[in-house]
């Protein structure tokens, strides 16, 4: 059965037990089917937070893989950039501007040019952006709402979560 289902004949189990619906003879029976029904919905619980745990643990082996497979990519593009350097040097020493292949040509260009910046404090200012970011510091207004401290535009909100260690 699912949660929902199990919740709900609890619901018509509970009712029926305060309501005497069935009579007092049936009231031993609809008390054990309301107690079996508890437990069986406890086991259900017990099965989601067991299901729970392995998400986590997936979770985290799929953001291990991903880190690893960063770090790789990384590598490799480095690498790659190193091997490119080396091939230039070589094409450059021997005037080698162009070869072609049958799938693909290997040429050495020039590129449009690429800024360097030698003293940030010489640029004139028509080439200078100044860019400003606010950040809203939640931690410092939890800790004003927490201590009674009014705070406008921020109120502090506490909800229900499930936590499955």
């Amino acid at each position: 059965m699912k949660l929902y289902e199990l919740s709900k004949e609890l619901d018509l189990l509970e009712d029926k037990l305060e309501n005497n619906v069935e009579g007092e003879s049936a009231l031993e029976v609809v008390a054990e089917a309301y107690f079996a029904t508890e437990e069986k919905l406890e086991k259900k619980i017990e099965a989601c937070g067991a299901y729970l745990l392995g998400q986590d643990a997936e979770e985290a082996a799929i953001k291990h893989e991903i880190d690893r497979l960063k770090k790789r990519q990384g590598f490799i593009a480095h690498k790659r950039e190193r091997f490119k350097e080396y091939v230039l040097q070589y094409m450059v020493k021997h005037n080698i501007l162009k070869l072609r292949f049958p799938s693909y040509t290997v040429q050495v260009v020039t590129s449009r040019g690429a800024v360097e910046i030698t003293d940030a404090e010489k640029i004139p200012a028509k080439f200078i952006e100044i860019v400003t970011t606010n950040k809203i510091k939640k931690n410092e207004i939890n800790k004003a709402l927490a201590a009674g401290t009014e705070v406008d535009g921020a109120t502090l909100v506490k909800k229900e979560t499930l936590r499955v260690k």
